[in-house]
């Protein structure tokens, strides 16, 4: 086939009216280039691929101040527990995305994707009550709660794509 090859696509529509005396059938042709479909198709890969490798730095990076933030709380009683909760379901986000990527069927992505959302508004909530009572400077839980909530509203777009309920 010619590296230059075009691709025809023709619609026919139907001319319609009682005064109407021309042929009842007009040929509309549209012209693509086959080049410039690759290209545009090479182009939208090439921008998931980078989305997919920017997201899951961006989860890493959270992940780390998450981290972070967790090593500079106090020690007491009430403190470890929000920690403990907050680190299993704050690593989670990143680690089932990780899988996610990995997976063998869309079924298992969809499930995967959905594990990080689930974890991500565990976070949400864990992060709000350490806020709500003190334990932590405002402006570094603010920034870590924006930042979830964020990634928590991608994987909750993304989901309603994959199951078809986007409108």
């Amino acid at each position: 086939m010619n590296k230059n090859a075009y691709c025809l696509q023709a619609d026919i529509y139907m001319l319609s009216g009682l005064a109407q005396k021309a042929d009842p059938l007009r040929l509309s042709i549209k012209i693509y280039n086959m080049n410039e479909i690759k290209n545009e198709n090479l182009k939208i890969k090439k921008d998931k691929e980078k989305f997919k490798k920017e997201f899951k730095l961006r989860i890493y990076n959270w992940s780390l101040d998450l981290v972070k933030l967790i090593d500079a709380l106090s020690k007491d009683s009430v403190s470890k527990v929000i920690s403990n909760q907050l680190i299993r379901s704050g690593t989670s986000v990143g680690a089932n995305y990780v899988e996610a990527q990995a997976a063998s069927s869309k079924k298992d992505f969809i499930k995967f994707i959905h594990y990080c959302l689930k974890s991500a508004n565990e976070c949400k909530f864990w992060l709000c009550l350490l806020k709500d009572t003190n334990r932590s400077g405002e402006k570094q839980i603010e920034r870590l709660l924006n930042e979830i909530v964020e990634i928590s509203n991608i994987f909750g777009s993304s989901l309603l794509t994959l199951k078809g309920k986007r409108n």
